[in-house]
């Protein structure tokens, strides 16, 4: 079998940066979409989470990373739009995500095999994730007590969360 991180421009399976967890677990379609996206949007993409031993969804079956782009100069949802633009099959806004104490928010990509999610509320593959209140606390050890809320990927979430 091929080894598909050569094939990549962007990404190294022994990355300093990157949190792959096992990178030989890693989908090579999700690496090759990740590396096409990492070029559309110019400057680096970090990958937070990768694979997650354990994980009955897709980081537990190597189909899923999140990632930060902290020097990204366009918005979140910009960022997700690009995201758009290549074959995830599941892509997730979370705009309270940390990266070296900084929020910086992120995206989750996947490559799901069936589009939707195992959570009835999420239309399709497609989500925002928040913290209620995590805007107004600047201590990160106090934001992280706050449980993510799934909600759908609409225009009036969008808009009611201050993405758009």
């Amino acid at each position: 079998m091929m080894n598909p991180w050569k094939s990549l421009k962007y990404f190294k399976a022994d990355s300093k940066l990157d949190n792959w967890g096992d990178p030989a677990k890693m989908d090579s379609f999700l690496l090759m979409f990740l590396d096409e996206f990492r070029e559309a949007v110019g400057s680096p993409l970090i990958v937070t989470s990768g694979y997650r031993g354990g994980d009955p969804a897709q980081h537990g079956l190597g189909r899923a990373v999140d990632v930060v782009a902290p020097e990204w100069g366009g918005s979140l949802f910009d960022l997700y739009l690009m995201a758009e633009r290549f074959n995830f099959s599941g892509i997730g806004i979370y705009r309270d995500w940390l990266y070296n104490g900084k929020k910086l928010g992120g995206l989750h990509l996947d490559t799901r095999l069936i589009l939707g999610s195992n959570n009835a509320e999420l239309k399709g593959a497609r989500w925002t994730c928040i913290r209620p209140g995590a805007d107004k606390i600047s201590n990160v050890a106090e934001i992280l007590k706050i449980p993510q809320v799934y909600k759908p990927l609409d225009l009036k979430t969008l808009r009611e969360e201050g993405i758009l």
